[in-house]
């Protein structure tokens, strides 16, 4: 029997002896479909492994997504069960594969790029279920920035006057060779994390700006 002649069967079978949702019944349909357009309605014992093959190989050249194409290729598979189990002789559904997905390169910050942010966050999350998709915690970062856009802001805060503070800070440690046992970067974040905590008033910044400076005009006329 071709593949059309056993379609409607097949749907009642899904629906009345499997108890499958009619989201489910449809991805069949759509799958059986694509199958017929591209390699014709087919008696399906006369099915090959090679038909299946040529089908993929049409699909990926359109642009059928991996993803996509591995729904499809279940889909069929539950075809073909369906006909092993009403007595067809079709082969094997194991022995089709789905195509290999293309591992994602995971690209993490450099340390360079993390010494640059003013602040770095976390978010807190299951011990079970650590990991958190990007799309997710960026949402959840921007709703808590969302959250507290209406809120009373620090016009106190200066950025320009925070760098020129931390910056006066580091170069008077590296006068001093403060760097030479440490891990510079691990230590620089630590004291930005510090004076971002701090939470220092334009005035306040200026005083610590200007005593490093001091220090560092004492470091040079004892070298």
């Amino acid at each position: 029997m071709k593949i059309s002649e056993l379609e409607s069967k097949f749907y009642d079978w899904a629906k009345y002896e499997k108890n499958l949702s009619p989201n489910t019944i449809k991805d069949y349909k759509r799958a059986l479909s694509v199958f017929k357009k591209d390699i014709g309605d087919l008696d399906v014992e006369r099915l090959k492994l090679e038909h299946f093959f040529e089908w993929k190989k049409k699909c990926l050249e359109r642009g059928v997504g991996e993803y996509c194409l591995a729904g499809y290729i279940f889909n069929l598979r539950s075809f073909l069960r369906f006909c092993r189990e009403k007595g067809f002789k079709v082969i094997n559904p194991s022995e089709i594969k789905a195509p290999k997905f293309k591992r994602k390169e995971v690209i993490f910050l450099t340390n360079e790029e993390i010494e640059k942010c003013d602040l770095i966050c976390s978010i807190p999350s299951s011990e079970k279920f650590p990991s958190i998709n990007l799309s997710h915690a960026v949402i959840l970062v921007l709703y808590e920035i969302f959250k507290n856009s209406n809120k009373k802001k620090d016009k106190n805060f200066d950025k320009e006057s925070f760098d020129s503070l931390y910056f006066n800070i580091i170069n008077t440690l590296n006068e001093l060779n403060f760097f030479k046992n440490v891990k510079p970067s691990i230590m620089k974040n630590f004291i930005k994390k510090i004076l971002l905590r701090a939470r220092l008033t334009d005035f306040e910044q200026k005083i610590l700006s200007n005593i490093f400076k001091s220090i560092s005009g004492i470091i040079k006329t004892k070298k």
